[in-house]
Parts: C-alpha cells; structure tokens; sequence
C-alpha cells in the first residue's frame, strides 16, 4: 500500500476510533458535542467545526457549539454565525438539512449560496463540508468544518462523516430519551418523596399502584409490599371495609361522588395492627378510564413521632454509609478478582523466546478494565501473542473481554491466518454483544526457528507492535485495520516481520502512549525513543524500563488501563 493511502487509513481509522469513544465515555450532549467536533476536526485535518440543531417547532437550524483551532482568529465568523439560523436550501447547513447528505464547497469565497461568504473570507476559511445528523425518520441537525485553504471534494471523507452522522444521531435520541424519562421520573419522585403527607394511589379495583415514603413510614409497610395490594385490606380497620369497598363500586358504576375532594377524619390501621385518626382527602385522576384515585392521608394523633423519626432516619443514615463502605471494599475485591481471571497467571516458557508482561489499572481499581492480553501454544500453528482493548470498564467490558479471550483462542486452534482469526472474532461479537460494543485486537502468530522467529500479525484497529532491533533502531509491523464489532465488513490483511536473535517485538494497548510524562503527552514517538534506550536488555529488562515510564509519569494515575506483552529472540 502506498505510503500516502497508508496515512490516509491511519487518519480515518483515527477518526472513527475517536470519534466512538467519545460517543462511548461522554455522560451528557452537552460534554459530548465539544469533544466530538475537535476529534472529528483534529484527525481529519481541518480547523474549525461548528454543529447546529433544528427548532422542532420552526424546523430551522440554530448554532449550538463551535471548536476552533488555537491559531485561528474567526472571533467575527462565529459571531455572525451564533446569530442567524438556517431554513431548508439556504447556505450550506441548510443544503444538508434539505438533502439529508453530506456536502462539499472547495471554495466559499465563490460559492452563491453561503450567506457568511464575507465574513467567512476575511476569516481565512475557504475549503467547507457538512453532513448530517441523523435520527431515525428526521434529520436532528448538521455538523459543518472549515479549512483555510480550498480543497477539493473527498469522497471517502464524505462517506466517512455520512457514518458519523447516524452514530451521532442515535447518541443524541438516546440522550434526549434519557433525559426527558430522568425529568419526569425526577419530577414525580421529588413530589411523592418530598411530600409530608402519605400519598396513595389506587386503581378502579382498589389496588394499591403507588405508595410513597411517607406513606411507608405512617402505616409500616415498604413500597413493595403494598402495590399490587388491595389498599381496604392494608389501611382500612376491619369493621370499615365492607363500607370502603361498596362506596368504591359504586363511583365506579355511577360515578356520582360522595367523598371525592372532601376532608375527611377516619381511622387507619398500621402493619401491626394498632389504629390511629387520620384525615384524609381523595381526589379522581384526571383521564383515567378505568378511574385511579389518589389519597392524601395525614396523621393527626396525638404523638411523639417526629423524634422517632429523626432517631430512625439517623440509625438508616448510619446504616446505609455502613452499607455502601462495605459495598465499596467488596466491589474491590471483586473487581480485582475478575481483573485477574481476564489476564494470564503467568506466561508460558518458549524455547528460543524470551517473555514478559506489564498489566496496570486505571483508577481506583474497584472497575474491571477493558485491557486483556493472552499468549498460548495452538500446536499445529505454534505459539501465539494477542493483545486487546475493550471500549468501556465494568460488567460489560469484562463480559466482552471474556468472549473475546475465548473466541480467539477456539480460532486459533483451526484458522492458521491471523486476518481469518480476527473475521471470527468480529463476528462473535457482532452476533452476541449489543452495539455499541467494540474493542481493537493485535494478533500475532510465532514460528519459531533455530536462531530466528517468523511473526505473522493481523490489526483489529489496535496500535501497530513495535519491533526493537539489536542496534537499537524501533520500527512498526503489521497494517492498521477496522475496528471489531463495529460492521461485518472488515478491512484487516496479514503481515510478517522476522525476528533475528536480541530483537524483541513490543504489544501494548494506547494508555502507553497516552502517558502524561513532564514533558508531555508520551505518544508513538516518545515510546520509540524509550524502547530505544532499551537496546541489548532482556525481555523482563524492557518491561522493567516500560513499566518505571508509568510509575514517573507527572499524573502518577494512568489515565487508561497499560498492557505490555514482550517477546524476545534468543539465539539457543
């Protein structure tokens, strides 16, 4: 592959890795859209990139949030651009937005439909293209980029973006679903969890289909134990049911009311069995048929209720923190438990071979992370190294990790290609993981000779290994490939390199590489320089050198989990 199309892979792929993590980590729209813009403008090279939504009402699209690139002065263009809005066909946002496809303009300054052609020019922008975001049957918004020079269209950027547009779009419902259900479900909880009064509702059977804490609190039963219930058989005094449950049939045959909105003093009964006066107020629920009921009950005995509650409330306090202490040390054991299920106890010895491996969590150790690494005998095909990263920590991630180990390994055993190895491994995972899960795998099988080690290597969107010669020199092996399981459609082919003896092959997952040292991110050029200084060192030697990179580096936390895998030639 030419060594400009190999660049260009390298910056998609880039692109889309970027671009899915953030759409994987952002907790919120408003954190993600910023985060978004820059990967997508960093990677692909352009210089400003601005997203715009449409008024559900008006059907136009308004400026939400813009990424510029430090060295630009655009303070004029983004003004204007904050300012106006943009209906279907009119200026470039609004092409997309009626054409629901991406567009291109090499040049702005001679385009006849950009209103901002002006200012866009003494602003240096030239080159511009937009895509949509899209959401299920509509178009939600437009994402746009501008360049200072003019560039001509690119179809693969157009198809990439297009792709971008439906993963964006379907993070922006899923985030507008949540926080619409979060707003009501906040709403109604505050109101009931709030409330001094019991709050009960019941359908047109007399069930119980909400009981609040209040409620709770007063009579003695938890939430789960009354809904569903008959609410005459909980609260009511025995000797006054019959007449509940008759006033009830009545309304809900004649519905001529008798109590409803009134006050009214009654007796109610506790879960032990002890009656008290209460007054109490039901009210219909508006468009319910069959009708609902909601009752507001007050305790109105003479009591001594208030201190109990305040020692209650202050014993469950106690409790609760007790609770999550406990919960928190054991989630850390199990955490670290499952972590090391994940991982190899020890590496195998290889004759002609030298083996280590560094493994280090991020964080405070109490989520399983999504770094695995594996190297086993397959027999027929010899040995094989595999190093792997899982989008995400948790339950989850650890879930895929597992499936992934084993997939590999049953591969293995009867794929002698490490590219077939991997077309297994993506379609394990698209047929028995949901979306959004993904992950990026380095696969390398070893033939080992006398006095040399043939790697055959297959990328999943992993980091290329890196090969540490005898005379020091550090060079890449193997191409960039897809990501697995994000499409059926992989593009991953075989390489191989060769090892002489004293040369080591390095796998490792990108928390290495983002390392912040004093002097900065550490990235694939710092590491190089490091596994430089390791010229003439042993396996373990070049570990111990990776592995006290981590431990200076200025955060002193890693901000990713760090697998290291080292293999060795050695003359025999």
């Amino acid at each position: 592959m030419p060594q400009a199309e190999r660049d260009r892979a390298v910056r998609h792929l880039a692109a889309q890795h970027a671009v899915m993590r953030v759409l994987a980590e952002a907790e919120t729209l408003a954190e993600a859209t910023p985060r978004v813009l820059e990967a997508i403008a960093e990677t692909l090279g352009w210089s400003l990139g601005a997203i715009w939504l449409k008024d559900a009402n008006s059907g136009v699209l308004y400026w939400v949030e813009d990424w510029v690139q430090p060295s630009l002065e655009v303070a004029e263009f983004e003004e204007l651009s904050e300012k106006v809005s943009f209906a279907p066909g009119v200026g470039l946002p609004g092409r997309v937005l009626e054409s629901a496809r991406p567009a291109w303009i090499a040049d702005v300054s001679a385009d006849d439909n950009f209103p901002r052609a002006r200012v866009a020019a003494e602003a240096g922008l030239r080159a511009a293209f937009a895509f949509p975001i899209h959401g299920g049957h509509e178009i939600l918004g437009v994402i746009e980029f501008f360049a200072p020079d003019v560039r001509d269209p690119d179809q693969d950027v157009l198809d990439l973006v297009e792709a971008f547009g439906r993963q964006i779009g379907q993070y922006v419902e899923r985030k507008r679903g949540e926080t619409a259900v979060r707003r009501s479900e906040a709403l109604k909880t505050a109101i009931l969890d709030s409330a001094l009064d019991c709050v009960i509702t019941m359908d047109h059977e007399g069930r119980v289909v909400e009981f609040n804490p209040a409620a709770e609190r007063t009579f003695g039963y938890t939430q789960e134990d009354a809904i569903g219930e008959e609410m005459a058989s909980l609260i009511v005094p025995h000797q006054f049911r019959d007449a509940h449950r008759r006033a009830l049939a009545r309304y809900v045959e004649t519905e001529e009311p008798t109590i409803l909105d009134s006050r009214l003093e009654l007796i109610g009964l506790r879960a032990d069995g002890s009656e008290f006066p209460v007054e109490l107020t039901v009210t219909r629920i508006r468009d319910t048929d069959p009708p609902m009921f909601t009752g507001y009950i007050r305790d109105i005995a003479d009591r001594q209720r208030a201190e109990d509650e305040r020692l209650a409330l202050l014993e469950s306090e106690h409790a609760a923190r007790l609770a999550a202490e406990e919960a928190e040390r054991r989630s850390s054991a199990i955490a670290q438990t499952l972590q090391q299920s994940l991982l190899p106890p020890h590496l195998p010895e290889i004759a002609g071979v030298e083996t280590a491996s560094f493994f280090c969590a991020a964080g405070a150790g109490n989520q399983v992370g999504g770094d695995f690494y594996d190297l086993f005998y397959t027999g027929q095909a010899g040995w094989v190294a595999v190093i792997g990263d899982v989008c995400g920590k948790g339950p989850e991630a650890a879930a895929l990790t597992a499936l992934m180990r084993y997939t590999l390994r049953a591969a293995a055993m009867r794929e002698g290609s490490p590219r077939l190895v991997l077309e297994r491994l993506n379609q394990a995972v698209l047929q028995q993981r949901p979306a959004p899960d993904f992950c990026t795998v380095a696969y390398a099988a070893l033939e080992v000779h006398v006095g040399r080690v043939i790697v055959n290597l297959a990328c999943g969107g992993h980091p290329l290994p890196l090969v540490l010669r005898t005379d020091g020199t550090v060079e890449p092996v193997g191409a960039h490939g897809t990501l697995i399981g994000v499409s059926a459609d992989l593009n991953i082919g075989d390489e191989s390199a060769e090892l002489g003896p004293g040369d080591a092959l390095v796998l490792y997952t990108d928390g290495l590489t983002e390392l912040r040292t004093p002097e900065g991110l550490l990235g694939p050029g710092g590491l190089a320089a490091t596994l430089g200084e390791c010229r003439g060192r042993t396996a373990q030697g070049i570990v111990d050198h990776l592995e006290e990179c981590v431990i200076n580096a200025s955060s002193n936390v890693a901000r990713d989990d760090i697998a290291i895998v080292v293999l060795r030639a050695v003359a025999e």
